[in-house]
C-alpha cells in the first residue's frame, strides 16, 4: 500500500484509469504489481535482520500461535513465520470472516487475549500473536510463562522501546499516548531513551514522532497496540512490530544458548507495573457537543482535589486531558481525565500500586465534585460504583501485573500468586519469588533473564551500549 501511495504521488499510476492504461510508462518510479509478495518479503527480512546471524530460517523450532481474529492477518502465520522455520500449527481464526465468529479482532479485547492465551497454553506455543482486523495493531503472549502472560499495552511499549533503543545505540525518543503507566518514563530512561508522553490517537503520536527535533523519534506507539517505527518509515503496522520482536527473541536465544527465554525475559524486571489499572467511562447527556464542557467540569474537580489533598500533584505537562500523580501511604498512583472525540463520554483512567488504590482515588475525586459535573450532564454513577468497589484487583489489573517493583505478582484469578510453580527445565516445584518467574534453585538466573536495559547485560545477549 505504501508503494502504491508513492507511485500515485509520483504520477507513475493514474488513479482515474483502470488496468494497464493507468501506468505511466515514462515515469522513473518502478511500478509494483505484486504488493503482497513484496510485503511478505519485507516482513521476512525484518525477522532475519532482528534475529541476526546468517540463518535463512531463524525461527526454526519456535512454536508460534497467531490469532488474527478472522481479520486480514492470517498470512502472517502461513506466509511470513512458517517459511522462516516457525511451527504455526497452533494458530487459530486465520480465515478472514467479516462476521468475526470467534471474537472481535482487537488486541486490547479480553476475549481476544483470553482465546490466544488459551490456545498458547493448550498447544505449548512459546509465543502468541494477536492482530486486529487490518493488522495495524498487535499484542503478544509470552508462552514461556506458566500460565502464559500477555505482552500488550505497557509491556508491548516497554519491549518495543527497548528493542528500538538497542538498535539505535541506546539513544533516542519514544513517543507514546498519555495513558502509559508511571513507570514507563523511568524504564525508557534506563534504556538510554527519552519518553515523550503525548496525545491519544495513532496519527497524533506518529506525526509527533516524525516531527521530533533534532531528529525523528525512534518509535511512535500507543497502549492500544498501534505502533510505527522510524526504521519502517513510520508506517502503522502491527505485523512489523511482531516480526521485529519475535526476531529479537530468536537472537537472544541463539546468543545466550537458551531456548527457554521468553518475551518478558527481554523486558526484564525493571518495568514498574501497577497492581490495579481501571478506566471509568461516563456518559454525557448533552451528546458529543457537550463533551468539552463536561471535560472542563471534571478537570476542575480534579484541580480542587489536588489543591486540597496531600500527595496529589498535577503533572506539569498535559498534551491531552489532565493528569495527576498520587502519592499515598503504601504506594503511588495516577489518574487522567479525558473527553472522548468520538462518543458522548468522559473518562477517568487511574492506576495504583496498592489493592483498593483506584477505588480510593475515585472516592477522593468525588468528594470535590461539588455538583458541577452532574450539572454539566455527566452520569457519575460508574465513578461512584468504582469508588464503592471492594479492594480487590480487577481482571484487567491482574492481567497486567508482573514481578516488578509495582506490587506483588498476581495470579490470573486475582490475589497473590501461588506459593509454588514448576521449573521448565527439571520440572521440580519451587517458590516463584526465590529465583525468578521460572527458575528453581538448581536453575536460577540463567532462566530468569536479566533486564537488557541494565548497565551490565548478561553474557551471550550481545553488545548493549545502553
Amino acid at each position: 500500500m505504501m508503494e502504491l501511495a508513492v507511485q500515485l504521488g509520483e504520477g507513475a499510476v493514474d488513479a482515474t484509469r483502470d488496468g494497464q492504461s493507468a501506468v505511466d510508462t515514462t515515469s522513473s518510479v518502478p511500478v509494483q504489481d505484486d504488493f503482497m509478495g513484496a510485503y511478505v518479503e519485507k516482513l521476512q527480512a525484518t525477522v532475519r535482520e532482528a534475529a541476526g546471524g546468517d540463518d535463512e530460517a531463524p525461527l526454526r523450532g519456535m512454536r508460534v500461535c497467531v490469532n488474527p481474529g478472522n481479520g486480514a492477518g492470517g498470512f502472517f502465520a502461513s506466509a511470513v513465520l512458517a517459511p522462516l522455520g516457525a511451527d504455526t500449527s497452533a494458530s487459530i481464526n486465520l480465515e478472514p470472516d467479516g462476521t468475526f465468529p470467534a471474537h472481535m479482532p482487537n488486541p486490547e479485547d479480553r476475549e481476544h487475549e483470553r482465546a490466544t492465551t488459551t490456545a498458547v497454553g493448550a498447544s505449548g506455543a512459546e509465543v502468541g500473536v494477536m492482530l486486529d482486523t487490518d493488522v495495524d495493531r498487535c499484542g503478544l503472549i509470552d508462552g514461556m510463562r506458566v500460565p502464559p502472560e500477555p505482552v500488550n499495552k505497557n509491556r508491548l511499549i516497554a519491549l518495543s522501546a527497548r528493542v528500538a533503543l538497542e538498535a539505535a545505540g541506546g539513544k533516542g525518543v519514544i513517543v507514546t499516548d498519555p495513558v502509559t503507566s508511571a513507570g514507563m518514563t523511568s524504564y525508557i530512561a534506563s534504556c538510554g531513551g527519552e519518553h515523550d508522553r503525548f496525545m491519544m490517537g495513532y496519527r497524533n503520536v506518529i506525526d509527533r514522532a516524525a516531527e521530533t527535533q533534532p531528529e525523528p523519534a525512534l518509535l511512535a506507539i500507543e497502549t492500544s497496540g498501534h505502533s510505527a517505527w522510524r526504521d519502517n518509515r513510520f508506517v502503522d503496522d502491527g505485523t512489523y512490530t511482531a516480526a521485529r520482536l519475535i526476531g529479537r527473541l530468536a537472537r537472544a536465544r541463539r546468543e545466550q544458548g537458551n531456548p527457554q527465554l521468553g518475551l518478558l525475559d527481554l523486558v526484564g524486571d525493571s518495568l514498574q507495573e501497577p497492581r490495579e489499572s481501571i478506566k471509568v467511562k461516563m456518559a454525557v447527556a448533552a451528546g458529543l457537543g457537550g463533551v468539552p464542557d463536561a471535560e472542563a467540569a471534571l478537570c476542575e474537580a480534579l484541580r480542587r482535589t489536588a489543591a486540597a489533598t496531600d500527595g496529589w500533584d498535577m503533572e506539569p505537562v498535559n498534551h491531552d486531558g489532565l493528569r495527576c500523580a498520587v502519592e499515598a501511604a503504601g504506594g503511588s498512583g495516577w489518574l487522567i481525565i479525558r473527553g472522548s472525540l468520538h462518543e458522548p463520554s468522559v473518562s477517568v483512567q487511574t492506576e495504583s500500586d496498592v489493592a483498593g488504590g483506584t477505588a480510593t482515588i475515585c472516592e477522593q475525586l468525588l468528594r470535590f465534585e461539588q455538583g458541577a459535573c452532574e450539572a454539566a450532564g455527566i452520569d457519575l454513577q460508574p465513578l461512584r460504583d468504582q469508588a464503592a468497589a471492594a479492594a480487590v484487583a480487577t481482571p484487567e489489573a491482574t492481567a497486567n501485573t508482573a514481578r516488578t517493583g509495582g506490587g506483588p505478582r498476581m495470579s490470573a484469578a486475582g490475589g497473590e500468586a501461588p506459593r509454588s510453580s514448576t521449573c521448565r527445565v527439571c520440572k521440580s516445584s519451587y517458590a516463584p519469588t526465590d529465583n525468578g518467574p521460572r527458575a528453581c534453585r538448581s536453575h536460577p538466573g540463567s532462566l530468569r533473564g536479566e533486564s537488557l536495559c541494565g548497565k551490565q547485560p548478561p553474557r551471550g545477549f550481545g553488545k548493549f551500549a545502553l
